[in-house]
């Protein structure tokens, strides 16, 4: 996430790991802000700009630093020139000259897109109580669709030709609210099947205290990943 100095929910910060993305202030400043919401440790994903690249920071807490392909969101929502409400204590531009109030404003990234996805989150939480935080997230993913609104496949606007996207780029696909709320199949994860995760990525007992043998190959979720694959793999998945 993007974000402005003082703006983070200590309520909702403190004790977390918390992701964010480059770009908008320093790194450093960034790592501030989230020590000063009382985070414990942070993930700085690069932007598009930043690519590959990986600068070993100072850093003022527990951090770690990820490429921009390692950062990809799982879906992607409308946050291209979305009109928002805009307040009126720094004009638009936010220069020195510029004296103007406004109440309305163009934005772009993933700060808009992020704002439409909590809000279809808030929206199945409330037709569907019963649903947890991975139930939610998988039926957002698995009713997605790749195509534009013309119904053609998506574009990557990163590429000088503007060839056809991939899932590298889209994600799972573009978010849809009325699909979500009867997505069908969906994939659901227990704190215990995390903790199977970690073990199977190479975590040690002195990090993860309680913990049991796993897989990668059964993580119950709607992205498919295998580690140091050689050969070929049957994936297993739980209805």
């Amino acid at each position: 996430m993007l974000y402005k100095r003082e703006t983070l929910d200590h309520s909702k910060v403190k004790g977390k790991i918390l992701v964010c993305l480059r770009g908008g202030s320093s790194r450093i400043d960034k790592e501030m802000q989230v020590v000063l919401a009382g985070a414990v440790k942070m993930i700085l994903c690069n932007d598009r700009l930043s690519g590959f690249e990986i600068i070993a920071d100072f850093h003022v807490l527990l951090a770690s630093r990820i490429n921009y392909n390692e950062g990809q969101p799982d879906v992607t929502a409308s946050g291209v020139n979305i009109i928002m409400a805009f307040f009126d204590v720094v004009s638009p531009t936010r220069e020195p000259f510029d004296n103007r109030i406004v109440s309305y404003i163009t934005m772009s990234g993933t700060s808009m897109s992020c704002r439409h996805v909590s809000g279809i989150v808030g929206l199945l939480k409330a037709l569907h109580p019963e649903w947890s935080p991975a139930t939610i997230k998988s039926a957002i993913m698995t009713s997605t669709r790749i195509s534009d609104n013309t119904m053609n496949l998506m574009l990557d606007d990163g590429s000088p030709i503007f060839a056809p996207a991939t899932p590298f780029i889209y994600g799972s696909g573009h978010i849809r609210p009325t699909s979500a709320i009867h997505p069908g199949l969906v994939y659901d994860l227990s704190p215990n099947n995390y903790l199977e995760f970690l073990c199977a990525s190479g975590y040690k007992e002195k990090n993860i205290r309680v913990f049991a043998d796993g897989s990668i190959l059964n993580f119950n979720y709607p992205s498919i990943g295998v580690q140091n694959l050689i050969g070929s793999v049957t994936k297993r998945f739980e209805v």
